[in-house]
């Protein structure tokens, strides 16, 4: 009901959820890896701004990678024909005037 969203109504008490012992381990390598990209945006940005962009664009293709290896869960056709644009996008809006050619990247 969107008027609870808005906070005109109380929401309807929900239980607690339930996570063992097993769940909380399983999250362990997706912390890691989110920590080591985290990681390296931040390194990359300390450099070049245009780098970290496109490290930062990379992100979605390790969480997919991650979710195959350890979880036996390959993302969707559609998902993964997104990824090469979605990085190669950034990619391109990340290149720099070549200044041999003037600013013509493709001469």
């Amino acid at each position: 009901n969107p008027i609870k969203l808005c906070g005109f109504q109380a929401p309807d008490p929900q239980p607690i959820p339930s996570s063992t012992t097993n769940d909380i381990i399983k999250t362990g390598p997706v912390a890691f890896c989110a920590a080591a990209a985290h990681s390296a945006s931040v390194f990359a940005l300390g450099g070049d701004p245009l780098f970290g962009q496109i490290v930062k664009a990379g992100e979605p293709v390790l969480s997919a990678v991650v979710n195959t290896i350890f979880y036996a869960s390959p993302p969707s056709v559609a998902k993964a024909c997104c990824l090469p644009l979605i990085v190669g996008g950034v990619c391109f809006a990340s290149m720099k005037a070549d200044p041999i050619t003037g600013g013509d990247v493709f001469k």
